[in-house]
C-alpha cells in the first residue's frame, strides 16, 4: 500500500482498511484526512504534504504563467480550440493552487490553536 493508493480510496475503503488494526478506536466517526493520517502510520508511510513537497505550488505557478503565455500565441495564431484547451488548464492549475492555499490556512489555524 502506498500514500497513493490510500489518497484514492474512499471514506468506506479507508474504514474498511482502518478495521483491520485492532488498536484504531472510532474508526465510524472518524473523517478521511484523520483516517490517511493513522493509516500512513501504520503503514509507515511518510507524509509529505500536499503533492509531495513545499516548492509544488511555486511550479504550478510558473507552469500557469507558461501556459498563459502559450495560450495568447495561441490567440494571435488565431487557433481557437488550442487556446480553449489552454484555458481549461489554467483554470485546472489556478483551482489546485487555492487547494494547496486552503489547506495551508487550515493547518495554520490548527497549530496556532494547538500553540
Amino acid at each position: 500500500m502506498d500514500a497513493k493508493q490510500l489518497e484514492k480510496m474512499t471514506i468506506l475503503e479507508l474504514r474498511e482498511e482502518a478495521l483491520k488494526f485492532p488498536d484504531i478506536q472510532g474508526v465510524s466517526g472518524m473523517k478521511k484526512e484523520a483516517l490517511l493520517k493513522i493509516l500512513r502510520e501504520k503503514y509507515g508511510i511518510k507524509d509529505e504534504g500536499p503533492k509531495g513537497d513545499i516548492g509544488y505550488k511555486r511550479r504550478l505557478k510558473a507552469k500557469i504563467k507558461q501556459l498563459k503565455g502559450e495560450r495568447a500565441q495561441a490567440l494571435q495564431a488565431k487557433d481557437a480550440a488550442k487556446a480553449v484547451l489552454l484555458r481549461r488548464r489554467i483554470k485546472q492549475l489556478k483551482r489546485t493552487t487555492r487547494k494547496i492555499a486552503e489547506k495551508a490556512k487550515i493547518a495554520a489555524a490548527r497549530g496556532a490553536q494547538k500553540g
